[in-house]
């Protein structure tokens, strides 16, 4: 599904990945400069309106 969980959206006892990763490290300012809008436009047809939210392009491109 489309839909994205609202930002400000925190599970208890989950620590986000963004809280562990050193934001100066190479790969961290390299996704900075990735236009993740280009692969939100491209992959936005292979998504449903039914269903769970999506996990951000970001996230699962990095796996």
């Amino acid at each position: 599904m489309l839909g994205k969980l609202p930002e400000n959206h925190r599970e208890l006892f989950r620590t986000r990945l963004e809280d562990l990763i050193d934001h100066k490290h190479g790969l961290a300012l390299l996704s900075k400069t990735i236009d993740w809008q280009y692969f939100e436009d491209e992959f936005k047809p292979y998504y449903s309106d039914k269903g769970a939210p999506r996990v951000p392009y970001g996230q699962w491109l990095a796996v």
